[in-house]
């Protein structure tokens, strides 16, 4: 628990960082940690999974404020303990939000403007990107980019996401029917 309680300070940071520049642009916006929201996970304290939340709590908050930031990555355990949620866990959060909350749409805010066969930034030639991405396209990437954790959750609730950056016009859509019904999914 306490390896879970250091490696989460970054991303409780981040969170508490970018409430403070929300602040100060005049969004209002309400900083919620993992414990305040009740997101407990099981398993594994350094690669635990979320299982339950208080989703209530969440509502209200944005709501109230109309932004809520939340850090990803980082719970806690049915004792109160702090667990993590694997690398690559904010995908895992932010998926596990959207399957308790329901949103409208989900999009995965990432430093690439979509899903590709592997990361970008890896290798001396760009790696194929997906326009639209099945289920099975995704899982079929080498996990760099989005957790395999987070798509097996999306894919058990059948979860459509978004991957792509902060603004970014051309996300890649990732569900079930994406290659089916939209055409076939490829990179491209």
């Amino acid at each position: 628990a306490a390896v879970a309680a250091l490696a989460s300070t970054g991303e409780l940071r981040s969170a508490a960082l970018l409430g403070l520049q929300l602040d100060r642009a005049g969004v209002p916006a309400c900083v919620l940690t993992p414990a305040a929201i009740r997101l407990v996970a099981a398993g594994d304290p350094l690669d635990a999974d979320p299982v339950s939340l208080d989703d209530h709590i969440v509502r209200r908050a944005l709501r109230q404020h109309g932004v809520v930031v939340m850090p990803g990555y980082a719970a806690q355990d049915a004792l109160g303990r702090p667990v993590v949620l694997g690398r690559g866990g904010s995908d895992l959060t932010a998926l596990f939000l959207a399957h308790r909350l329901k949103p409208s749409r989900c999009r995965l805010i990432k430093d690439v403007d979509g899903l590709y066969v592997r990361d970008p930034a890896g290798g001396s030639r760009t790696p194929a990107r997906y326009a639209r991405a099945t289920w099975a396209d995704a899982f079929a990437t080498d996990g760099t980019i989005v957790q395999h954790k987070a798509l097996t959750l999306a894919r058990k609730h059948n979860i459509r996401f978004e991957i792509g950056r902060l603004n970014g016009d051309r996300p890649t859509a990732v569900g079930a029917e994406i290659g089916a019904v939209g055409g076939a999914a490829h990179p491209g």
